[in-house]
């Protein structure tokens, strides 16, 4: 009887197994329609994805026009170059070749003598030094920017929480516009000086309108369909970059100068948009509750200061004082709630690892590939539309697929790992083909990203969103800074040498080997996650309930 009873025990169970499996299945294919009937039914949502993909267009333009007209303007200015556009040297004998069969067709020989290049001349020191000029330029406007965004982000994600997000969404889309406006009067203007194309980029860092676009997709998402919110991240990423795979093929038909003026417009359309069509959408008793819980936290924290400030007579220097204070201090009072508890510590870890190495590439990539193997515009537009066409498929298709098969914890691992051996191989890339190929692993690494965003917003109340998104954001600023600082100081270091030697290490590539160390070190960490994803007390109330 023992033996049929375990029998019928575990035929029960396994029918039982079957059923949930079928269950589960029924339930992801009907959690699927429900996400995806809710985004299209909903306007904002819609509105904020065709205001990202205008920023997208506006961005897109000039990312390639950006190194190649700032290389060509330092090595007038720094370095006495009087040649033709640095951008028409090539290095391969290949394309010379090209060129040259080209340029024989042509019946006009003044031109032809005047725009021919003789196979196998190297591009101009002048050239090459300029546009090392230009890559610390990038740096050091790079480091500007993001501790502007370090002092900025928590202050302008708390106040949001209170005030409303769609007066700092408006704010950051017009700060957006200023350098593309300075880039079209630097190619209309020869002596213009092409530190203020970045200037007004690091601007930008004062209201960055990218965290809080992810703050008004957490305000629209329902809070009890938590697995939509990495897949809503996602498909704003997606939306962020989609404009990115094909606009930067202007270039080959129209002018830099036009495409500046078409990045212009779109930048303006995009501000329009976001005025007429974007709603507030902090909710009126949301607001209430957090009003009434910061006015308790302040009277417990800064309010003993104020209290003090007031019994002195000389209060209002007092008062001066501690403003000043809080200013320089709220980022750091803020970014406290990445202290709460071992697991935001832990994605705080990651966030800032990733963000270093995520920032330096994108801060020189685009200068690598267009200095130390020769793209030009053609190339320049391939590598876009790649880049992008992998974003949309990784960010649209990968990111959600992969948390629903292996978990948040999983997918953090595999996009550090794939951001370990993408990094090594960019630090190896000698052609085109193999910098391509390296951008595989980048993009797949890009899972990181919106599947942190969306780990740190379960381990917070929903009045906490945009202070917790501020506070990663203000983090990310410090990576963003330290991360192309620290890789400009390893290239300075490891690059070719006056005699046109290799330099140390592998060469210019080095500074990738810096950031693969990084992902390595990310990559270890990340398997101390915890496997359950529910909200993580804080450590005080771990140690109250020990007790």
């Amino acid at each position: 009887s023992k033996r049929i009873n375990v029998n019928y025990e575990s035929s029960l169970s396994l029918e039982t197994k079957q059923q949930q499996e079928h269950y589960n299945e029924n339930d992801e294919r009907e959690q699927k329609e429900k996400y995806w009937t809710f985004i299209l039914n909903s306007r904002t949502v819609l509105n904020l994805f065709f205001l990202c993909f205008l920023l997208s267009f506006s961005l897109g333009t000039t990312a390639g026009l950006v190194p190649v007209e700032v290389t060509d303007r330092f090595a007038r200015m720094n370095h006495f170059h009087e040649g033709p556009h640095c951008s028409s040297y090539h290095e391969q004998h290949k394309e010379h070749k090209q060129q040259n069969q080209h340029l024989h067709t042509n019946n006009n020989d003044a031109e032809k003598q005047k725009s021919f290049i003789a196979p196998g001349e190297l591009k101009p020191d002048a050239c090459k030094k300029g546009a090392d000029d230009a890559q610390d330029a990038a740096a050091y406007g790079s480091l500007m920017h993001n501790i502007l965004k370090f002092l900025c982000s928590t202050i302008i994600g708390s106040i949001s929480d209170t005030k409303g997000r769609r007066l700092f969404l408006l704010t950051g889309i017009f700060l957006n516009i200023l350098p593309s406006i300075c880039l079209v009067f630097l190619q209309m203007l020869p002596t213009m000086n092409p530190y203020w194309y970045y200037f007004f980029n690091s601007l930008n860092g004062v209201v960055d309108w990218s965290p809080i676009t992810f703050s008004i997709m957490a305000d629209l998402m329902p809070s009890n369909a938590k697995s939509w919110r990495a897949a809503g991240f996602g498909h704003l990423i997606i939306a962020k970059f989609s404009a990115t795979a094909f606009v930067p093929s202007l270039a080959i038909f129209l002018s830099h100068l036009k495409v500046s003026i078409i990045s212009v417009a779109f930048g303006i359309s995009a501000l329009a948009h976001g005025y007429y069509f974007i709603p507030e959408t902090l909710l009126l008793t949301k607001t209430k509750n957090l009003n009434n819980k910061n006015n308790n936290d302040s009277h417990d924290s800064i309010g003993e200061e104020e209290s003090k400030g007031n019994k002195n007579p000389n209060s209002l220097q007092t008062q001066k004082l501690s403003f000043f204070q809080d200013i320089l201090l709220r980022p750091f009072h803020e970014m406290s709630i990445l202290n709460r508890n071992s697991y935001l510590r832990l994605l705080t870890f990651l966030s800032f690892a990733s963000g270093m190495v995520i920032s330096g590439e994108h801060t020189f990539r685009i200068y690598y590939v267009v200095n130390h193997l020769s793209f030009n515009d053609k190339d320049i537009a391939f590598f876009f539309a790649f880049n992008g066409a992998l974003a949309m498929f990784v960010q649209g298709y990968l990111v959600k697929r992969g948390v629903e098969m292996f978990g948040e914890r999983k997918v953090i691992i595999i996009a550090f790992f794939f951001g370990f051996t993408h990094c090594i191989q960019l630090s190896t890339s000698k052609t085109k083909f193999t910098m391509l190929l390296a951008c595989v692993g980048a993009k797949l690494t890009g899972m990181a990203f919106p599947t942190l965003s969306s780990m740190k917003t379960f381990s917070v109340d929903e009045n906490e969103r945009g202070r917790i998104q501020g506070a990663f954001f203000s983090l990310s600023a410090l990576a963003d800074a330290v991360g192309p600082i620290s890789m400009q100081f390893i290239y300075n270091r490891t690059k070719e040498d006056k005699d046109g030697g290799g330099g140390l290490f592998n060469g210019p590539g080095t500074m990738f080997l810096f950031a693969g160390l990084l992902y390595l070190f990310g990559f270890v960490a990340a398997f101390w996650i915890p496997l359950s994803r529910s909200k993580v007390p804080d450590d005080s109330t771990e140690t109250k309930q020990k007790i």
